[in-house]
């Protein structure tokens, strides 16, 4: 039987009007059992953490000052939660790993779009990790749309993970898979944006899934590496450009619980990279890396982002 456990303590500076000092419990235990060439793990583990509201030179450039003077009144992002899970080890040959996790975030920190006519709390707006829209309305909306930072609430992020590994012989093959469910469970009183309670948080994937093969012989290794990401929500931005662009919808139509009708499902794209290595000595290596290999650009995180196309690239890598 293994426990461990400790406290942080901690003051956040540059905040107003919010608990400066955060008290940040951990706490985990693990039973560990030897069958003969296999052992068996049971753990269990708690743990908090805080994360103070920032606003970086890159959102106050597109954000305006409206972001910068709202950071300080902001709460701090908090997440805390359980997991719990069974490792199941034979040898150096094969493994199994099984998580089950629940946690809670509060206070997380969206840029939220408003109307600059009628903007900030009280008004409208709408949430997601990059905006929703930008520019500005058409010749009769009377404002143009704005962005600031606002806490959302509380949101519940619940799950499976499970991966395991099997190898011999310089040859050996992972794989992982995720089950996220994260959800709003309650709005924060000073929240104009479009998610309400029992939503599915936008970008954040339903599942995941990766598989790695790996084989190493000599001073030579080489990995490949499948990827894929299902079922996010997220804006459909080309619409909301183009509705933008048109200046046939005011501000007001662009922000609030009206940026819902622009939520659509994105089903994700496969990905592949791979990696080839050789050691020059012991802690010195020729590394190259190709990434994106079925050159998909398009369709993640939303439909208007243009991602890196295929990509080769090499150096040298050191250990110390």
């Amino acid at each position: 039987m293994f426990l461990s456990g400790g406290v942080r303590f901690e003051h956040s500076a540059g905040t107003a009007d919010v608990d400066r000092n955060s008290t940040l419990p951990m706490f985990g235990a693990a039973f560990v059992q030897d069958l003969g060439r296999a052992a068996l793990k049971l753990r269990v583990a708690y743990g908090k953490g805080i994360r103070p509201a920032e606003t970086t030179i890159r959102t106050t450039s597109w954000m305006g000052m409206r972001g910068s003077e709202a950071a300080s009144n902001l709460s701090p992002e908090e997440q805390s939660g359980v997991e719990a899970g069974v490792d199941l080890l034979v040898g150096r040959t094969l493994g199994f790993h099984l998580t089950r996790f629940d946690q809670l975030a509060s206070g997380l920190i969206q840029p939220v779009a408003v109307s600059s006519s009628g903007a900030g709390p009280g008004g409208g707006g709408g949430s997601g990790g990059s905006g929703p829209g930008g520019g500005g309305g058409g010749p009769n909306d009377g404002g143009r749309i704005a962005y600031e930072l606002q806490n959302v609430g509380e949101i519940t992020n619940r799950g499976w993970e499970i991966s395991g590994s099997v190898g011999a012989h310089g040859l050996s093959v992972s794989t992982a898979y995720a089950i996220v469910d994260s959800r709003v469970r309650r709005l924060a009183d000073r929240y104009t944006g479009d998610l309400r309670p029992g939503d599915r948080m936008l970008e954040v994937p339903e599942r995941t899934l990766s598989a790695t093969a790996t084989y190493a012989r000599g001073p030579w290794s080489a990995s490949v590496t499948g990827s894929r990401a299902f079922d996010w929500v997220n804006y459909d931005r080309l619409a909301l450009a183009d509705a933008v662009e048109s200046g046939d919808r005011p501000p007001r139509d662009l922000i609030g619980a009206q940026l819902r009708s622009f939520w659509r499902l994105y089903p994700g794209v496969n990905r592949l990279r791979a990696n080839l290595s050789y050691e020059l000595r012991r802690a010195l290596s020729l590394v190259a890396t190709a990434d994106n290999l079925l050159d998909h650009q398009f369709g993640e995180p939303d439909n208007v982002t243009v991602l890196p196309g295929r990509t080769i690239a090499g150096g040298l890598r050191a250990r110390f």
